[in-house]
């Protein structure tokens, strides 16, 4: 009669702890795909601020540093992105640059004083930029 009792618990008790650890480990690979896409998402418009600042650089050096309307929309945009997706300290060299980048708004010509405060104002907020990414993503530089 014990043995009777025995043998259905002996599969019953397995077959609890199975299903408990298929349920457990379902949940688990669910929570590291969502992880797995929000980074990625994350990435992905980080990857678009950082786009947005090279296509404003571009641009301003190609004209010269002569500011129009593309200019400031460029801008604008860099800005935007960097104030929706950015860190903090990424955002205050952005808010850094800007600043320096409405002084020289009407400006025709800039001096050489000002193309080089330009330029390191610029390689603060991409060096900021890319240390953050490189955080982000776990690699050593």
């Amino acid at each position: 009669m014990g043995t009777f009792l025995f043998t259905p618990l002996a599969i019953f008790i397995p077959a609890i702890i199975a299903i408990i650890s298929w349920v457990y480990n379902a949940k688990k690979m669910r929570e590291l795909e969502e992880f797995k896409m929000r980074f990625s998402e994350r990435l992905k418009v980080r990857i678009e601020m950082l786009k947005s600042l090279i296509v404003f650089k571009v641009t301003i050096e190609q004209k010269k540093y002569l500011w129009d309307k593309e200019i400031n929309n460029l801008l604008s945009i860099a800005s935007v992105n960097f104030q929706l997706y950015g860190e903090t300290d990424e955002q205050r060299k952005m808010e850094d640059f800007t600043g320096f980048i409405k002084e020289m708004e009407g400006k025709s010509l800039l001096s050489e004083n000002e193309k080089e405060r330009y330029k390191v104002l610029l390689l603060a907020l991409v060096n900021t930029t890319l240390n953050s990414l490189r955080k982000e993503l776990d690699i050593n530089s």
